[in-house]
């Protein structure tokens, strides 16, 4: 471990048995390109059906084929539209049908972009954040619920990875992981947080139970006893584990890792009690990510 309590991370992942940019469900049907790959074109618009959403987006959008680590090809494209400030609603007509654009009135308005792997269904929404501010490109796989926002210079500025509600049979609600993400400043420095389902309010049940980042083949674990007492740990790539001496920020439902290394290397999350494993995410695919961005940026400009 570096001074500080940042991290020394190895370049292997152990959080998600498949390569990261493995296809693990059939692509949803997507129409052929109009035109040849990396060629801009204008899809119809449309006006929205009632006057609270405002008009389909009219921006220019660029097609370009990707092969995965796999071996299977998909379609993916860019698109560009011009956020609207004091709007909530927007529309943008995508290769897979219309996408629902939402933020709140405060949203600086520009132009942004958003790339999309169509292989699967793309949700009904997208929200519109001051963490996609104009001129950025946010990045999104529909299949894996993985995201990734960059700057205007093409520098990574957050990295979200989304994980089903519910599915933690039955435990509670504050162990269930409903998203981790990144986020880097300008120098390169980053958080990694974990985002529960729900605080938790009340007794412990068990004797401890713990959330638990990992980068790479590293771990960073914050244990909480029966007693109420916080234990954070760091378990290595090899050798015994020992106490984490970093910055861990508790706050509701999120825990917090302050990290200068492993910005470049796969992340995911677990949680579990004494008893047993309750959630895990997979691991963020980095790799598709910055193929996907290169692609993009190599096919479209």
């Amino acid at each position: 471990m570096a001074a500080g309590g940042m991290l020394l991370l190895a370049a292997c992942d152990q959080l998600a048995g498949s390569a990261p940019a493995a296809v693990t469900a059939a692509a949803s049907a997507v129409p052929a390109s109009p035109a040849p790959f990396g060629t801009a074109f204008q899809l119809p618009t449309t006006r929205a059906a009632t006057a609270t959403p405002a008009a389909a987006s009219r921006g220019t959008v660029c097609a370009f084929p990707i092969t995965l680590a796999d071996g299977r090809a998909y379609e993916a494209a860019r698109y560009h539209f011009i956020w609207q400030q004091g709007i909530t609603t927007q529309q943008l007509n995508t290769r897979a049908g219309t996408l629902q654009l939402e933020g709140q009135v405060t949203i600086a308005a520009g132009e942004r972009s958003v790339v999309i792997l169509h292989r699967a269904d793309t949700a009904a929404t997208l929200e519109v954040t001051d963490l996609w501010p104009p001129g950025s490109t946010l990045l999104i796989d529909p299949l894996t619920g993985a995201s990734e926002t960059r700057r205007v210079d093409g520098t990574i500025a957050r990295q979200l990875l989304l994980d089903a509600i519910g599915d933690t049979r039955g435990m509670p609600a504050y162990l269930d992981i409903a998203s981790v993400d990144r986020q880097f400043d300008a120098a390169g420095s980053f958080i990694l947080r974990i985002t529960t389902n729900t605080a938790h309010e009340g007794k412990f049940i068990w004797s401890f139970q713990e959330l638990e980042i990992g980068i790479g083949e590293e771990r960073i674990v914050q244990r909480t006893l029966s007693s109420g007492k916080q234990l954070n740990l760091y378990y290595p790539t090899k050798g015994k584990y020992s106490d984490y001496t970093g910055t861990v920020v508790v706050q509701a439902n999120t825990v917090t890792w302050p990290l200068q290394e492993g910005g470049l290397l796969p992340f995911g999350a677990r949680s579990a009690t004494s008893a047993a494993a309750v959630d895990k995410t997979e691991a963020f695919p980095a790799e598709l990510f910055s193929s996907l961005w290169e692609l993009a940026a190599a096919s479209c400009g």
